[in-house]
């Protein structure tokens, strides 16, 4: 065992001397809480330095999603990274097409994943680990005893984070009274959600597994909406029928069925909704999508009615229009202002390879003048604050946009210069007032996306504050002044209009 020291009277290990195996289907968030205790290690910081010292916020982050710098967790663990990834929703993301960019497996199963740890005390007390399905948030128990999952100790009633990442404490302990969770007792599931539950374990862990296939099919969007479309069909139901039952806008059914490949418009949940409502398995969907894809009758499914030269045109204009009017550039907003997103048309790999060139050259080109923009604004507020500060008057968001008067309107047509505006002068404010760590910043910029919002008239509902910030709640959960300061901020605002 090789013993390497970092700076004076800090070391890490290459290999740990004691790295369990993982076990089937264990969360990510457990293995790295058991490694840890197995080795003797019991701070924060010594399992950053051991495990995560190419990524020292990776702790902050350990939600069980796909980890793209997992190499020094390997070296510490001995294992592989495919070993690493299968604790996380890696595989899952694989099966949707969604492990290409860091944020869409996120974006994807944000409205399936409890933010908090969820368990069965019986299984804690057995087998000492986290279960990946217990994450999902319809999964309502544990199939192998047939009882309902607890989102809160069974001792002090509180809720327990997914990853312990204020101080370690062991898997089956709770973080904040320290008493065994397994001690817990759980109300015995119905015989009808007996069946639901081991049904849905039994499909979410052919998700969750690795599947020689899953990796086969390059967009694999349209396989499975194929396939979604056909049983629908064949239960007789339109698209409008179908959105009725699981009370969801047409949409989002036909963004099931026909989303364009790589737009990433469809949330598992609306996914699992469906499968639900037709009483399917997901199994069945992917073993019949690959075996359309295998027999290729994906390509000689309808006429095309768009040539690849029309996309590729249509997607360019729409590009252009999306860097002048300064909108986001993301694919969702080029297929929708293209008219793709439910188009006609089988991408090849060719062809999606092209528009991803197209758009991240649009997007280089959209940061270039958005940089340049930027710098002039923020010679403009300077000056504000100078004279602000000339006149004795302190410098807040009200003050500065009293004096420039920013020019936009609402927050859907103006999103862009609203966020941008909100950075650089939640930046600039924290520098004025010597302020340097993070949550300050945050603190600062959340009680500026408050008064952006009332500036243009829009409810101020935490939704918002957060897609003003640019920041996911469950990310923010472990700054105490953030945290309690968005939970002084409603989720939703009752209107009677």
């Amino acid at each position: 065992m090789k013993v390497k020291q970092v700076e004076s009277e800090k070391f890490y290990f290459d290999v740990l001397p004691i790295h369990p195996r993982p076990e089937k289907l264990e969360a990510l968030s457990s293995y790295v809480v058991r490694l840890a205790e197995a080795n003797g290690i019991s701070s924060i910081s010594g399992l950053t330095q051991t495990c995560f010292s190419d990524y020292l916020r990776a702790t902050h982050h350990l939600y069980d999603f796909p980890l793209h710098s997992p190499e020094c967790l390997q070296i510490a663990a001995n294992c592989t990274e495919a070993d690493i990834q299968a604790m996380t929703f890696h595989h899952l993301g694989e099966k949707f097409g969604r492990t290409y960019y860091p944020n869409t497996c996120y974006t994807f199963l944000e409205k399936s994943i409890a933010h908090e740890a969820r368990y069965c005390p019986y299984c804690l007390k057995y087998y000492g680990y986290r279960s990946l399905l217990w994450r999902f948030q319809s999964l309502k128990g544990c199939s192998e005893h047939s009882c309902y999952l607890l989102d809160t100790c069974c001792h002090c009633n509180k809720t327990i984070p997914v990853f312990p990442f204020q101080s370690l404490v062991r898997v089956t302990t709770c973080n904040y009274c320290l008493k065994d969770l397994g001690e817990g007792q759980s109300q015995p599931l119905p015989p009808k959600e007996q069946e639901e539950t081991l049904s849905f374990s039994q499909d979410l862990a052919f998700l969750l597994s690795p599947q020689s296939q899953e990796t086969m099919i390059t967009s694999p969007e349209y396989p499975i909406g194929k396939q979604f479309s056909y049983v629908r069909q064949t239960n007789g139901l339109s698209l409008q029928e179908m959105a009725k039952r699981i009370m969801l806008p047409t949409q989002n059914v036909v963004n099931v069925e026909f989303a364009f490949p790589g737009t990433y418009t469809t949330s598992f949940e609306c996914y699992f909704q469906c499968a639900k409502t037709l009483g399917i398995s997901f199994r069945s969907i992917f073993e019949g999508a690959f075996a359309q894809w295998r027999n290729k009758e994906v390509a000689n499914d309808y006429e095309r009615q768009f040539s690849e030269d029309e996309v590729i045109n249509r997607v360019q204009k729409s590009i252009d229009m999306l860097i002048n009017y300064r909108k986001p550039l993301t694919k969702y907003n080029t297929f929708k202002s293209a008219n793709l997103l439910n188009a006609p048309v089988v991408p090849s790999p060719t062809l999606l390879k092209q528009l991803e060139n197209m758009i991240h050259n649009g997007r280089v080109e959209q940061r270039q003048k958005t940089s340049l923009k930027n710098q002039i604004i923020e010679q403009e507020i300077l000056e504000v604050m100078k004279k602000l500060q000339e006149a004795g008057k302190l410098a807040t968001y009200s003050s500065i946009s009293e004096a420039i008067k920013f020019p936009y309107t609402s927050l859907k047509d103006d999103l862009w210069d609203i966020r941008a505006l909100n950075y650089i002068i939640g930046y600039l404010l924290c520098r004025q007032r010597c302020l340097d760590k993070e949550e300050d910043m945050l603190v600062i910029r959340i009680e500026i996306a408050r008064e952006q919002l009332e500036e243009v008239g829009e409810p101020i509902v935490r939704s918002t504050v957060l897609q003003i910030i640019e920041r996911y709640e469950v990310g923010l959960s472990h700054y105490s002044h953030v945290k309690a300061l968005l939970e002084n901020i409603p989720t939703y605002i009752l209107r009677l209009d």
